[in-house]
């Protein structure tokens, strides 16, 4: 899985495996306010497109990118949520991640987004 708290001004992302431990990090600058012309697929493909090629099939996106000035906007969750709360909360965020250096198929890629 990859956890990805992508902010006004910050990009963070972590490769989470199955046992809930972080296999790799990356974060950098990339604020949702960085993104030219609303191009966040692009962005996220060029930030994470090597964990995906590696079999990743799901991304849980967080932060301001569910935001209105964001990729798609989602609701706020009243607190304290649950983690069935935040699943019931997050929508789905269509996402194409093949990209022409990454043309491998992908069966059933999420891509989630919830904010608190």
């Amino acid at each position: 899985m990859i956890g990805v708290d992508w902010g006004t001004t910050g990009f963070r992302a972590y490769r989470i495996g199955a046992d809930g431990a972080i296999r790799d990090r990356k974060s950098g600058p990339l604020g949702i306010l960085s993104v030219q012309d609303n191009r966040f697929a692009e962005s996220l493909r060029a930030e994470i497109g090597p964990w995906l090629a590696l079999g990743e099939t799901r991304v849980l996106l967080s932060g301001m990118i569910g935001s209105r000035q964001g990729w798609c906007e989602a609701p706020y969750l009243p607190l304290p949520a649950d983690a069935a709360a935040l699943a019931a909360g997050a929508i789905p965020v269509p996402f194409d991640w093949r990209s022409e250096e990454h043309t491998s198929e992908l069966q059933s890629l999420r891509h989630l987004v919830c904010r608190l």
